[in-house]
């Protein structure tokens, strides 16, 4: 719904109020080419009467739709709207001018962490590779030794691969 109300705000085909409304009691969706900075900034470009109002609720739906860290550059860039268009001495421009950084930072380190494979799980991985190596050359050896016409062959066989942990086959 977001660029939908983006484009009829844009063509003046809707009062933004109206739109805000609308996007306050929908599941808003945001999009990387239309998203609530997108809309910020074309409620700023239109410099309605009610632009401060507007903006200041715009912002307060963003940060109700997505607690946390969810979308720190959005955040960024509301920053700086607010800061221009709200003023440096708004509740609201100092609320997002501390959050910003520390959500980006969150972000970041969240990324870090969840990125971060390598060298704690070596040693783990390096014990499953041998493991699977061990279980393909015992498969192999079991496949070389069995006699598919010797029905013993086949039960020791299957014996064989009932005790071989984690053979692929």
């Amino acid at each position: 719904m977001l660029p939908y109300l983006t484009a009829l705000i844009e063509q003046d085909k809707i009062d933004p109020a109206i739109a805000l409304g609308l996007l306050r009691i929908s599941a808003p969706v945001e999009l990387h080419v239309c998203g609530t900075e997108q809309l910020a900034e074309l409620l700023a470009k239109k410099q309605y009467p009610d632009s401060k109002s507007l903006l200041t609720d715009l912002i307060l739906q963003f940060e109700q739709n997505h607690p946390g860290v969810f979308m720190p550059g959005t955040l960024a860039t509301l920053q700086n709207i607010a800061e221009r268009e709200l003023g440096n001495d708004s509740e609201l421009t100092s609320y997002l001018s501390m959050a910003a950084p520390k959500f980006q930072k969150l972000r970041e380190e969240k990324n870090e962490n969840d990125n971060d494979h390598g060298a704690r799980y070596a040693s783990f991985a390096k014990t499953l590779n041998d493991q699977a190596e061990e279980n393909r050359r015992a498969l192999k050896e079991l496949v070389n030794e069995t006699d598919p016409s010797d029905a013993a062959s086949l039960s020791r066989a299957i014996d064989a691969l009932n005790n071989l942990q984690n053979a692929l086959i």
